[in-house]
């Protein structure tokens, strides 16, 4: 095997060698078998007529013995190349509107697959991104307000894990010019539902998004990096979001941007704050703002549903489910008015 992959490649870069041994081994064989018929009484004349219609056309022969070599589409690639490059140096403007019609063609589709890619392809640097679902009402509307949101978070007899978020963009001025960030409200559940982690200090949790909090902030890597040169002395520094003052208190793990692909969250507060940002515009009772996504973490389905499948597990599969339907129900009959 390593001997006939040895000949190909020998066959591709020295073809005319290559050829030329094959018309010796041709000569060969065919006299040889002239010979030998000659040998058994034949004249060479007729010894050579039957060679000929046994082995047939050489040239077909030798073409056979091209195709056998497994590099004859490169031979054929190579031919036609020649060819088009021939031509086209004959007609260079025809050429010239070919080749920018190309380099229009797969840039644009170069350019297309990097926006589907990070849009839909990238799944999220968190644990587990094949198990988080996004919450809706209907098929599209999935966006809550704040007091539905506090009524979902308080059943956590339904969810495993669960929280909600919204985009916003912060001023980072305190005065002058604005200097406009990336940002993201999000529930106290946030970090620990993804399972994001921290290079410098923590991250917020439900102890810190309760109503009248004085607000904290997690910046990202990325934004920690360029913002304040990756300095360890980053803890409890404030930053000014829309002109209010937080503390910082962690930087989230490199790689981590959000739950929304394409878009990177650089700072993220807790949503108590957002009574603070937009003061008497809050929409944290409004029932009619809905402004936050509801993503749950989704448990395979043993755990998920409470039930054990190996024997001697606790209850069946079908009433777990008729358990968490009927709970699900009820919530949802209670919410109702709210949506």
């Amino acid at each position: 095997m390593l001997s006939d992959l040895i000949f190909r490649i020998r066959s591709l870069f020295r073809t005319r060698a290559a050829d030329a041994e094959l018309d010796e081994e041709l000569r060969f064989h065919s006299e040889r078998q002239r010979d030998k018929y000659v040998k058994s009484g034949m004249t060479p004349d007729e010894a050579t007529r039957l060679v000929r219609l046994e082995f047939g056309g050489l040239d077909q022969v030798k073409e056979e013995c091209r195709d056998a070599r497994g590099t004859q589409w490169i031979d054929n690639f190579l031919q036609d190349l020649r060819y088009a490059v021939r031509t086209l140096s004959g007609n260079r403007g025809f050429a010239a509107v070919a080749i920018v019609s190309l380099a229009l063609g797969i840039g644009a589709n170069t350019a297309i697959f990097s926006l589907i890619d990070s849009l839909m392809l990238k799944t999220l640097p968190v644990s587990h991104p094949e198990q988080l679902l996004q919450v809706t009402r209907l098929k599209d509307r999935d966006s809550f307000s704040n007091p539905v949101w506090e009524q979902v978070r308080d059943r956590q007899d339904v969810f495993y894990g669960i929280f909600a978020y919204s985009g916003r963009r912060f001023n980072l001025a305190s005065g002058g010019e604005a200097q406009y960030v990336q940002g993201s409200f999000a529930s106290g559940q946030f970090f620990e539902t993804l399972g994001v982690g921290t290079v410098v200090g923590r991250t917020f949790t439900s102890a810190d998004d309760k109503r009248g909090c004085a607000g904290v902030a997690v910046l990202s890597y990325d934004f920690w990096q360029r913002a304040y040169g990756g300095g360890a002395d980053i803890l409890d520094k404030p930053i000014s979001l829309d002109g209010h003052s937080f503390p910082i208190i962690g930087v989230t793990h490199p790689g981590f941007f959000g739950v929304d692909v394409g878009i990177a969250s650089d700072v993220t507060v807790p949503l108590c704050t957002e009574a603070i940002i937009r003061a008497d515009n809050s929409w944290l009772d409004e029932r009619g703002a809905r402004w936050l996504s509801i993503i749950e973490w989704v448990r395979p389905l043993s755990a998920r549903y409470g039930y054990d499948p190996k024997p001697g597990g606790s209850g069946t599969i079908t009433s777990a489910l008729v358990t968490r339907a009927a709970i699900c129900a009820t919530m949802a009959a209670e919410l109702a008015t709210w949506l």
